[in-house]
């Protein structure tokens, strides 16, 4: 494998901790055009371009047609809304220790950058807070910008054409979702790394294909440094609960 140049970062439940504001704002806006949808399933569709979310739920509701496709706009708009008014009102929080590892990568002259199934207006408000944290990044990505989301590879190629990056196995793709792990295994990725910070648990992520599960992305540094050959200052790692 080449030497790793690029690593790619999902945003909500990877560096940023929602507090279970995706998920509020997903039954918000299924709950606006009367669609139910079971836990389970909202949990699955995480990490998934919001648009083909919300058709898929309103084709098994409504059956393919013409209010399938009214249904499944006014739920992203619902969901868009929602989303805006607690990233408005709301902090986001970071998840422990990812400030940290962000700056060690960046120190260890790595390219950094994210990608996110949302718009690019929420996007950039997540954006917009998280660069006051953390600082800017060389590429973000989001759902808008590709013409089909995860578990497509576009974003990560995307993100690899604005970072400069051009040989996929030597970028690293972290994310909390079987959906991130999948679109990175698809992009050919050196790295496929799963975090245990959103949602889903080790056997989720663990059935689906990958290279490395870890605690949190505070745990990446030394997975990087231990498993890739990177020199990197490495903080003590945090414990991995399975």
């Amino acid at each position: 494998m080449p030497s790793v140049g690029l690593v790619v970062l999902d945003l909500a439940g990877t560096i940023l901790d929602d507090g279970g504001a995706v998920l509020a704002a997903f039954r918000a806006a299924l709950d606006h055009v009367q669609i139910a949808v079971d836990e389970a399933e909202l949990n699955a569709a995480r990490g998934a371009n919001k648009l083909q979310v919300f058709r898929r739920f309103a084709s098994a509701a409504l059956g393919p047609g013409p209010d399938a496709v009214r249904a499944a706009q006014e739920a992203l708009a619902a969901f868009n809304e929602e989303m805006l008014v607690r990233l408005r009102d709301g902090e986001i929080d970071l998840i422990p220790g990812s400030a940290a590892a962000i700056q060690a990568l960046r120190d260890a002259g790595l390219k950094l950058a994210t990608n996110s199934g949302f718009n690019r207006q929420i996007a950039d408000a997540i954006l917009t807070k998280l660069r006051r944290a953390v600082g800017a990044f060389d590429a973000d990505v989001c759902g808008d910008d590709v013409p089909e989301g995860r578990p497509a590879p576009y974003m990560i190629f995307l993100a690899m054409e604005r970072g400069g990056v051009h040989d996929a196995r030597s970028v690293v793709v972290v994310g909390d979702t079987p959906f991130d792990l999948q679109a990175g295994t698809n992009a050919g990725a050196g790295g496929v790394v799963g975090v245990l910070t959103g949602t889903h648990d080790w056997r989720s992520l663990g059935a689906t294909r990958h290279t490395h599960l870890i605690g949190s992305v505070a745990d990446l540094p030394a997975l990087l440094r231990d498993q890739f050959g990177l020199r990197i200052n490495v903080e003590e790692p945090s414990p991995l609960s399975l």
